[in-house]
């Protein structure tokens, strides 16, 4: 069968998939930089939702802020639909 489809040379899939998966080990960001990607995925979010055109936008007092930035990505987007 393998001389049947690969006549010259047989493909190396497998060793093809593995470099690559060796690559990306290496190129795994440090801990600073996966955070301020995450971080930047939540600014992102925010800046997707629009205030109403009525001027009904989301309204947060100071407390209101400091207490969003210290949840989860999953919490702030619940506080967000509950404003």
């Amino acid at each position: 069968m393998k001389g049947a489809i690969f006549a010259v040379e047989e493909v190396n899939l497998w060793g093809e998939i593995l470099k690559e998966l060796d690559e990306m080990r290496i190129k795994i960001p440090d801990k600073t930089k996966l955070q301020q990607y995450f971080w930047n995925s939540i600014l992102s979010t925010l800046k997707s939702y629009r205030p109403s055109p009525n001027g009904n936008g989301i309204k947060w007092s100071k407390e209101e802020k400091e207490a969003f930035i210290k949840l989860s990505y999953k919490e702030q987007r619940k506080m967000i639909v509950r404003k």
